[in-house]
């Protein structure tokens, strides 16, 4: 799945029969320096990220509270836009590889860079 989901997908009838969830985390890639003329349009991009990051800690802990296993994979990807759409199939082959290393070892918790 693309991000630790809520509480609700555990507490599904499917979710029940499930072990664990591996979730494929992508890091943001917002600048951290803002300036400019875009100053404002990266300051919201900025926020955005720091937004949708604490997001995805607060459902990851409250997976553990409940006792559920998560497993988190993160990746740095080729970056793919409507301008680089042909990146798009080595973003796919990354992200698989990046999963199938990940799988291939014992799980550890996620932690940020």
């Amino acid at each position: 799945m693309d991000k630790a989901p809520a509480l609700s997908r555990r507490e599904s009838r499917f979710g029940k029969e499930l072990d664990a969830i591996l979730v494929h985390y992508l890091p943001s890639r917002t600048r951290k320096m803002l300036g400019g003329p875009m100053a404002y349009a990266q300051g919201i991009a900025a926020g955005s990220a720091a937004l949708r990051h604490d997001h995805f800690r607060l459902r990851l802990s409250l997976l553990k509270e409940r006792g559920f296993p998560v497993y988190v994979v993160v990746s740095n990807l080729p970056p793919v836009s409507p301008s680089q759409m042909a990146r798009g199939f080595d973003a796919l082959h990354q992200a698989k590889l990046s999963a199938e290393r990940a799988m291939a070892r014992p799980p550890v918790p996620f932690e940020e860079a």
